[in-house]
């Protein structure tokens, strides 16, 4: 499954490096799965996200709920260089063009070192968080955006 839910960005939050909308899809989708679905098939899951002050307030709310924080792994993508887990969360936090650009990391052919990565290391599931009208401004991401539509 691949999913790709469309969190516009809260007003004032243009240069922050944590998405206060996309942490509360995060944590709601979580808490909606996690224990009906993804727990009882043994599933692991991942949450991949470019910032770490994102990573810190996902890691903080995770514990916050109740959830066991061992339960998932939260951090960058780079981090997750060679490593799978069965449902795999991008919370992509860009809330302006300087950071869309940040996230992408172009290869000489033109792929998304970084979105290809996010993207392979799940095995059952994918779910992706972010601004639809932002990350369209960059091709690759208006490519899978428009997927869903």
């Amino acid at each position: 499954m691949l999913a790709f839910i469309d969190i516009k960005n809260p007003q004032g939050a243009y240069f922050s490096k944590i998405n206060e909308a996309e942490a509360n899809a995060v944590l709601e989708l979580l808490k909606t799965h996690h224990e009906q679905f993804w727990k009882p098939q043994g599933w692991s899951v991942g949450i991949i996200t470019p910032f770490r002050a994102q990573i810190a307030t996902l890691t903080n709310r995770v514990s916050e709920l109740g959830f066991n924080p061992a339960d998932f792994t939260i951090d960058t993508v780079e981090r997750y260089q060679g490593s799978a887990r069965d449902v795999i969360i991008i919370s992509l936090c860009a809330q302006n063009a300087q950071q869309l650009e940040s996230i992408i990391s172009l290869d000489g052919d033109g792929v998304d070192r970084k979105l290809n990565v996010a993207l392979t290391r799940a095995r059952q599931q994918i779910i992706m968080f972010g601004d639809a009208d932002i990350l369209s401004e960059a091709a690759h991401y208006r490519k899978f955006i428009e997927s869903f539509s």
